[in-house]
């Protein structure tokens, strides 16, 4: 008989956008594959034998007796199902997943913890001091009362998480990201162009660093004319960070950046590209300086958790403070008066990202962490 694997993921995008091609690769090894998530109409469910189940995960707000509905609801929900592993993505599964573990132990747990770091460096948020409390609490129970491995993308979050419970180290596992499709591409070497094109390929969120990326580059075009700025990415209404509608017309009305909104085709912008912006604010390990490296792009993004495990400073690309606009004008300036040190941070990312992010080895270390579980 399979082995039954069940996905819990708040959003459908993210799963099919970071965990697909695991779960593609799962169903090959013989488990039967579920997913449990917010389904939206614009996704397409017919993924190649993945069971979709929807479960109306929210974004937003905390009301009590709504959320403790969803946990009573997503308990019944995993009983039905009866999977052998229940694989958590993204937060709420999570705080769903270690209440119910206070009642009822599930056969084996994977918790998927990305990007949380930010939480508990947010010392002067009460709301964020909280949460970080309860999910410490929660993922904790979920280790101690289940057959379980936490998966880290950055030893920053796994440091930081389990400092002061070392014991459940050995239930732990550093995976950086969710790995990019590297083994069968070679380094491509820049091509020469009039203009130097400067992209950053994100959600339009503040965190992102959204908002000193169009600085910089208004910045920038203030003083020279051979530089390009687009941004690939649109808003995300569901997401607080996000900016408006209205914030995004505003900014379409100036002439010195692009803003192409959602692409589907995210490689053609990418190799038409000479570097890769990312200012974030935090990160779990983010997919789009893996892609970047992949396509031999140096990167110019945050010294913060995740960005800075991802990029090696004056190696495959610059680190810069967050936050910090001078800093990432001086950045971008510097790798564009510098072609030959550009080529050469191109080439050493794609070397990089060859040895570390190819995706069949990330997704063979995740498919051993569901053998080790089942024994």
């Amino acid at each position: 008989m399979k082995k039954k694997l069940l996905y819990v993921v708040n959003a459908d995008w993210f799963f099919f956008s970071h965990r697909l091609n695991l779960a593609h690769k799962a169903i090959e090894e013989g488990y039967e594959v579920h997913l449990l998530t917010n389904v939206s109409s614009v996704s397409d469910h017919n993924k190649k034998g993945i069971k979709v189940h929807h479960f109306p995960f929210t974004r937003l707000g905390v009301n009590f007796f709504r959320e403790i509905y969803a946990v009573v609801k997503l308990h019944n929900e995993i009983k039905r199902i009866q999977p052998d592993i229940v694989h958590l993505v993204t937060l709420k599964p999570i705080i769903y997943v270690g209440l119910i573990s206070l009642i009822t132990p599930f056969n084996s747990v994977v918790i998927a913890v990305s990007g949380m770091g930010f939480l508990f460096t947010s010392k002067n948020n009460i709301f964020f001091s909280f949460l970080s409390r309860v999910i410490l609490i929660l993922i904790r129970k979920i280790v101690t009362k289940n057959n379980s491995k936490i998966i880290f993308q950055n030893s920053y979050d796994q440091e930081l998480i389990l400092k002061d419970k070392k014991s459940l180290l050995k239930k732990s596992v550093l995976i950086q990201g969710v790995g990019v499709k590297v083994n069968k591409k070679s380094y491509q070497e820049e091509v020469a162009r009039k203009e130097i094109s400067v992209v950053m390929a994100s959600r339009l969120l503040r965190d992102k660093g959204i908002i000193e990326f169009f600085e910089a580059a208004e910045i920038i075009s203030d003083i020279r004319g051979d530089v390009k700025f687009t941004v690939a990415g649109d808003i995300d209404l569901g997401n607080p960070n996000s900016l408006t509608q209205l914030e995004l017309d505003v900014m379409r009305k100036y002439k010195f950046i692009n803003f192409l909104g959602h692409v589907s085709d995210i490689d053609k912008i990418f190799e038409e590209s000479n570097i890769i912006v990312l200012p974030s604010y935090r990160e779990g390990f983010p997919k789009v300086l893996m892609e970047a490296a992949s396509h031999s792009k140096p990167s110019i993004t945050t010294d913060v958790p995740g960005c800075s495990e991802a990029v090696k400073h004056n190696v495959t690309g610059l680190l810069v403070p967050p936050k910090n606009t001078q800093a990432l004008v001086e950045a971008i300036i510097y790798l564009v008066d510098n072609s030959e040190t550009r080529k050469e941070m191109g080439k050493q990312a794609f070397l990089r990202a060859k040895d570390k992010f190819d995706e069949e080895k990330i997704i063979h270390r995740q498919l051993e962490v569901y053998k080790e579980l089942l024994g």
